[in-house]
């Protein structure tokens, strides 16, 4: 029992993406993570480590009322103990970043459980992880409209000869 895992069942263990796999800059995207502990042993003080993907920007106000840190490009979580046969959620929602060239990829999220479990029936106990990946990448569609842009004078000076600065603007 001790050694069976905790939340490798890939039905109720998983990532919820979008549905687009096109994004936009300044698009916001939410992403749930579900997680069951199926084992025989409660998994205690459960931190779920989300490494958080570049191009994208996490909107920490989607975390209220949980226990988090954002460190060294990851998000963790403080989920507490998780019972046998208890399943829990976390919704994220990040901010594309902008501006973006069109065609870049941003990648799956990929989290990671940390939890300690106990079997006092062996005297056995220690610190597992589980990682797992929603294997999903989303692709940037920007394509700006620069029908209005242009190159306009400042002034336009009377007599102007080689040389003259001249002062002009871009839109």
């Amino acid at each position: 029992d001790y050694e069976a895992p905790n939340f490798k069942d890939e039905k109720s263990t998983y990532i919820k993406t979008p549905d687009n796999a096109e994004v936009t800059p300044g698009e916001s995207m939410d992403f749930e993570i579900f997680y069951k502990n199926a084992g025989p042993l409660d998994a205690l003080e459960l931190k779920i480590g989300i490494y958080l993907p570049d191009n994208l920007e996490l909107v920490e106000s989607s975390l209220d009322g949980l226990d988090y840190k954002v460190s060294y490009g990851s998000l963790i979580v403080t989920a507490g103990d998780v019972p046998s046969g208890r399943s829990g959620s976390l919704s994220l929602r990040f901010k594309v970043r902008s501006p973006l060239d069109n065609g870049t990829e941003i990648e799956s999220l990929k989290v990671k459980l940390n939890y300690y479990k106990e079997s006092k029936l062996i005297g056995k106990k220690g610190v597992f992880n589980y990682e797992f990946e929603s294997g999903r990448t989303f692709t940037v569609a920007s394509s700006p409209d620069f029908s209005s842009s242009g190159i306009s004078f400042k002034e336009v000076p009377e007599d102007i000869s080689r040389g003259d600065p001249v002062s002009y603007a871009i839109n």
